[in-house]
């Protein structure tokens, strides 16, 4: 009987993909903080469907137009963080530019993995610079959605189309100042501290 010990079959196993240790070992913790989509929306009192989110609208303010927080989707956005394509809210980008609220930027937070659960991590304050309107049907809105790496899910025929037809707008993002950036900190720990603090 002969041995396959010193060939190059015997030596050779299937690779594994990497994983981050946290996500494998109990013990180990990731180096930032990490939230689920959820928690944000819980914490900030706003909406997470959308890419640039509203408050949750209540009496007192039943039609919301301020933006409070900013959801960097993994895969969604080739050119992120600099640059984010959303199809809702088209109406408000303009009321949200830096321009129209100086030193009151936006926080990010950004996909780190799919999976559900706490993969969202916060990625600092960013401002809406500019924007731009991408016709539904054209051919620049047609090349993003199928160069994207979210495209490659699957979805049903009817959301592709639904895509594919409505306006979508292409949003310049820029960092915050350092010194407002610091001052205002990570809004999920800020939120905690100030409603822990009351004794």
């Amino acid at each position: 009987m002969t041995s396959n010990e010193g060939s190059p079959t015997a030596q050779i196993s299937k690779p594994t993909a990497w994983k981050p240790r946290w996500r494998t070992d109990p013990t180990a913790r990731p180096s930032v903080s990490l939230y689920a989509h959820k928690e944000i929306g819980a914490r900030l009192k706003a909406e997470t469907t959308h890419t640039f989110t509203l408050p949750s609208s209540s009496e007192e303010d039943p039609s919301p137009t301020k933006f409070v927080c900013i959801f960097n989707h993994l895969k969604a956005n080739p050119q992120a963080p600099g640059e984010l394509w959303t199809r809702h809210h088209l109406d408000l980008l303009d009321l949200n530019l830096a321009s129209e609220r100086p030193e009151d930027p936006l926080p990010m937070f950004s996909e780190t993995f799919k999976g559900g659960g706490a993969s969202y991590e916060f990625a600092g304050w960013y401002e809406i610079e500019s924007w731009e309107l991408v016709k539904g049907g054209s051919a620049k809105l047609k090349k993003f959605i199928q160069e994207r790496e979210e495209s490659k899910s699957v979805k049903s025929a009817q959301t592709w189309a639904h895509a594919l037809a409505s306006d979508w707008a292409t949003v310049k993002l820029r960092k915050a100042p350092e010194d407002v950036a610091k001052r205002l900190g990570d809004p999920m720990r800020r939120v905690e501290t100030a409603s822990t603090s009351v004794s």
